[in-house]
């Protein structure tokens, strides 16, 4: 047989672009071709779980077996049930077999004869002197050749192109798995660093585990109300070929025994096939259906508290090895980490929010008393001084013209202090709480307390808002009041401006509030950072209001250039 250009169209099709499940297959079956055999199968050698297994095979369609049709990739062989096939791998030599060779060995026999081939030709595949797996050329009982030493010789050239084949592949593999593993451990990190999103970053490490592992489907759940809720998958099922979302996982898929094991005694699980493992035997249909053969799970632990569970399958059996098994246990801790995260981060926003609540609470209380503070000094104390102002008057003017003079001028002086005494305590009364507020609302109040100013500095201050019909919240109202009467009090005293503007707006369902002057200003983090220079909390008072109602506020100054105090505040909250 004329085999040159048999070979030389192998080894020109191994330039051709393919994946590397098809150039293995290709290969087997040009190589069936070139041998004039029925069937070429390459397995790859597992040293350490002393398998072999199936990464190619290829059975001429022209022969009746019992196996016509069924896919042997992915098939595990343990080596202890061939000791003739390991043997031939830790000695670098060829093996012939025949089904009917009374010196063979009788496992090895058994295997023909379940496969129905009257002989194989067996040859490691060697790769600088290392065993990397073998290739196996088998006839069907009807074919009457026998193997030569120009097939094994053949076998032996070819099974050297196939060792630099995988240990090429070999080699791209793990630059590009480790790429993108450093990849993954590169965005996820960043990602832990930049927010507390974690159901995006736990889709980030389905992704990557998919992608690193080959998995057909990964999916990552968290416990529940005694359940997992699947919150990121990457893949597809069988039985559903487009993109699955979270909430679409079926259920199943978490209530197998070795998920609840992984879970349990918190260690990963594999099921190197489903078929082979008694516990899943009950399950083999519906995984069938799901189109899966092997799988891993693997707990998410965070400060040994279990915060969920990455699960992996594939379509193939053992399709998952020991270094499958420490990237996904390296990608979940990633996983746990950014989930316990973000359970500490809601825990913390919980006691914030009712931090908040209580401090709301308080602020509305204190409102309140200051509001009936306010009534009590307007209605009954300032009642009370009327009248007392009108009847000194009118005993001023019914006194007699013989009256002493020093009685005369002690009425009058009462009545004075009367009045004086009266505007002490309206002042108070609006100090406490503005009655046009709850009158005339929000804008007619600023005004009122901002005519006072004017008047009592002879400064002049522009007002602007375009809040003239809107009535508020009471809670934001009053909030905005205590705001800017605040900054006036803090210019007046300190700012010695000479041109004021306050802005009050309504944009995008918030109130924007800016109060501005061109005083002298100050330093604000050296005064932020001063606790003992502060004369008063005014300050920090209006910072924390703004916060209680969900809003912010911001205070720029530096010296010399004036100080701007700036915020913004929901209109619901």
């Amino acid at each position: 047989m004329d085999r040159p250009t048999p070979i030389l169209d192998i080894i020109a099709s191994l330039g051709v672009a393919q994946e590397w499940d098809e150039l293995l297959a290709t290969f087997a079956e040009k190589m069936a071709h070139i041998a004039a055999t029925n069937n070429c199968t390459i397995a790859r050698w597992e040293e350490e779980e002393e398998t072999i297994v199936v990464i190619a095979d290829y059975v001429s369609p022209s022969i009746e077996t019992p196996f016509k049709g069924v896919n042997q990739v992915g098939a595990a062989y343990p080596l202890s049930r061939y000791p003739a096939t390991a043997e031939l791998l830790r000695r670098q030599t060829p093996l012939i077999i025949y089904y009917d060779d009374p010196d063979a060995d009788e496992a090895e026999k058994d295997l023909l004869d379940i496969f129905q081939w009257a002989g194989v030709l067996i040859v490691p595949i060697v790769y600088q002197g290392r065993t990397l797996g073998l290739l196996k050329l088998a006839m069907a009982k009807k074919t009457p050749d026998q193997f030569t030493e120009a097939d094994v010789s053949l076998c032996q050239t070819l099974a050297g192109l196939v060792g630099l084949l995988i240990e090429n592949a070999r080699l791209h593999q793990e630059g590009a798995e480790g790429q993108l593993h450093a990849e993954a451990l590169q965005v996820i990190g960043r990602a832990l660093a930049s927010e507390l999103d974690y159901e995006r970053i736990v889709r980030d490490v389905a992704e990557f585990a998919y992608r690193l592992v080959g998995a057909r489907f990964v999916l990552v759940a968290v416990p529940e109300a005694k359940k997992f809720r699947p919150v990121a998958t990457a893949g597809r099922l069988k039985q559903d070929p487009s993109a699955m979302d979270a909430t679409d996982v079926p259920a199943n898929l978490l209530r197998y025994s070795f998920v609840q094991n992984a879970v349990q005694e918190a260690r990963p699980m594999v099921v190197p096939d489903i078929e082979a493992d008694p516990k899943l035997t009950p399950r083999q249909a519906e995984a069938e259906v799901q189109g899966w053969r092997s799988s891993v799970a693997v707990p998410l632990l965070s400060h040994n508290q279990l915060v969920g569970v990455l699960v992996a399958y594939a379509h193939r059996p053992n399709s998952f090895n020991p270094g499958d098994v420490a990237t996904l246990m390296s990608l979940a801790s990633q996983a746990a980490a950014a989930i316990y995260n973000a359970q500490l981060f809601g825990e913390l926003e919980t006691q914030r929010e009712a931090l908040r609540q209580v401090s709301l609470r308080l602020v509305n209380t204190q409102e309140a008393e200051r509001r009936l503070i306010s009534r009590e000094l307007h209605d009954e104390l300032g009642q009370a001084l009327t009248a007392l102002k009108i009847n000194l008057d009118l005993a001023r003017r019914a006194m007699p013209d013989e009256a002493p003079p020093k009685l005369r001028r002690s009425v009058q002086e009462a009545s004075s202090l009367a009045m004086q005494t009266l505007e002490t305590a309206r002042n108070m009364s609006l100090a406490l709480h503005p009655t046009l507020l709850d009158d005339l609302g929000l804008v007619a109040a600023l005004r009122w307390e901002i005519d006072r100013v004017e008047q009592l500095t002879g400064q002049t201050i522009q007002f602007e808002t375009d809040l003239a019909d809107i009535k508020l919240q009471p809670e934001l109202e009053i909030t905005i009041y205590r705001i800017v009467t605040e900054a006036l009090t803090n210019i007046v005293r300190h700012a010695q401006a000479s041109d004021i503007h306050i802005g009050l707006k309504l944009e995008n369902q918030q109130l924007s509030l800016r109060v501005v002057d061109d005083g002298v200003g100050f330093d604000v983090e050296h005064w932020l950072n001063s606790p003992s220079e502060r004369k008063s909390l005014g300050l920090i008072s209006m910072r924390e209001r703004a916060e209680l109602l969900g809003g912010r506020l911001e205070l720029t100054s530096r010296p010399g250039q004036g100080t701007t105090v700036a915020g913004t505040l929901p209109l619901t909250n």
